[in-house]
């Protein structure tokens, strides 16, 4: 009987046995966050694996994980989503993972979109990655909620005016940033129609592109007709191609 009982007992201590990884969630001053989600996700399978709340220090564990590769991704109200990237957890080849997670406060970015005489355009859509936000009457936007990590590419497009972006626009974390301001120039467009010069038929598929202030490019539609709006003013070059011409 007791040989049956320590069988037991050593295949139950076999089969539960598997890694571990461990860390601690910060501010970007270094002091623990309390009370955070974190959870685990083998990124092999995309499957949640486990959760759980950060403690008093910050502190966290996941145990009798498999040996695989895993992302972590904590959340806080108050706080951008922070995440440890793709892990491999492999205590044999590696011994315990142990990561921290800094969780930064959103930071946030406003101006104002006028055009080029100078009056304020509203109902303008400004964009950064997957936040919007719209001008009012007086051309003012304001985007929130934005990572500080990154320096982002802001875009803003309103009908009847040429699209503009700025690049590397700096979030700083927990402050505005502000005075990120547009002029959009007045758009206008080229239009006409391609027909083979022997038949004089509408020939559908011609890819026309304008090269010049901007670049547009489009096709020919079944009536031979093109289309490219977008544009500054200035002068361009047209550029017609299709195989077979």
């Amino acid at each position: 009987m007791k040989k049956i009982l320590l069988l037991i007992v050593f295949i139950f201590t076999f089969f539960c046995y598997g890694d571990t990884v461990s860390g601690i969630i910060t501010k970007s001053d270094g002091k623990p966050v309390a009370g955070a989600k974190i959870s685990i996700f083998n990124t092999r399978t995309k499957t949640l694996v486990n959760s759980a709340f950060s403690d008093k220090n910050g502190r966290f564990i996941f145990e009798n994980l498999q040996p695989d590769y895993y992302r972590i991704v904590v959340s806080k109200t108050g706080y951008c989503e922070g995440n440890s990237g793709r892990i491999e957890i492999n205590n044999e080849k590696f011994g315990v993972q142990k990561v921290q997670i800094i969780l930064m406060k959103p930071g946030s970015i406003s101006g104002f979109v006028y055009g080029i005489d100078s009056n304020p355009i509203s109902g303008a859509e400004v964009i950064l990655g997957t936040k919007k936000a719209r001008t009012n009457e007086k051309g003012f936007y304001k985007i929130e909620g934005l990572n500080p990590e990154f320096h982002h590419v802001v875009s803003v497009y309103a009908p009847g005016f040429v699209k503009e972006w700025k690049g590397s626009v700096e979030v700083k974390e927990g402050k505005e940033t502000a005075g990120i301001d547009f002029i959009l120039s007045f758009a206008g467009r080229v239009e006409g129609i391609v027909v083979d010069s022997e038949s004089g038929k509408p020939v559908r598929g011609v890819q026309v592109s304008c090269s010049g202030p901007v670049f547009v490019s489009g096709l020919t539609d079944v009536n031979g007709g093109f289309f490219l709006d977008n544009l500054k003013e200035g002068f361009y070059t047209l550029h017609f191609y299709r195989q077979g011409y």
